[in-house]
């Protein structure tokens, strides 16, 4: 897992906090890629007790998440009690039940004969999120993500960066291997490295 240089505990609240390099999103990318093959090929009982135990890691911190979220960006708390405090971890606990529930193949029949529906992760993912529902948004991206077997690079706002790093402190709580879920905070070049990375 990249090691942020600021949590949200030793920040307090001030606000302040690195921002990537490009020599930072390499490492993500680098640590992502280098837990693939382990991520990937791990059954889906074994991601969706991972994605459960995420879950409940975020559930705890629902409240103070929340808060911060609103602290960094201005939305109402009652806004954000749901939004970024409650949904990123019942969407971890859908994807989770999901995983567990759906076949890797299927075969579904036709007019013509047949068609083999294989799920296969794609690799490394990069999710860039936005300041206005920074939680939410992550975890729209996150789940499906890593129920699926992919690893992830993700890239937080400037303006929300420090709530971003609550994942990766629920992350490795629950028991998530290191380079599965990378986070980083950064601004546009952070994000055009990510996205233009081979």
């Amino acid at each position: 897992r990249c090691h942020p240089v600021a949590t949200p505990q030793s920040l307090a609240g001030n606000g302040d906090g690195a921002s990537a390099t490009e020599a930072d999103i390499d490492a993500a990318v680098a640590a992502a890629r280098a837990a693939l093959p382990g991520w990937r090929s791990s059954s889906p009982d074994h991601r969706a007790k991972l994605l459960t135990d995420f879950a409940a890691a975020l559930h705890r911190r629902s409240a103070s998440t929340s808060e911060l979220v609103s602290r960094e960006n201005g939305m109402p708390m009652r806004l954000s009690r749901s939004a970024n405090g409650l949904f990123p971890a019942a969407l971890l606990g859908y994807y989770a039940k999901l995983i567990a529930a759906t076949p890797i193949e299927e075969i579904r029949p036709s007019m013509t004969g047949h068609t083999i529906v294989r799920r296969e992760p794609v690799g490394v993912v990069a999710a860039i999120v936005p300041w206005n529902y920074p939680q939410a948004l992550a975890a729209f991206k996150l789940a499906p993500a890593l129920a699926a077997g992919c690893t992830v690079v993700l890239k937080a706002s400037p303006e929300t960066a420090l709530d971003a790093m609550v994942f990766a402190e629920a992350a490795a709580e629950a028991g998530i291997p290191p380079g599965v879920l990378n986070v980083v905070p950064g601004g546009t070049q952070a994000g055009a490295h990510l996205v233009s990375h081979p």
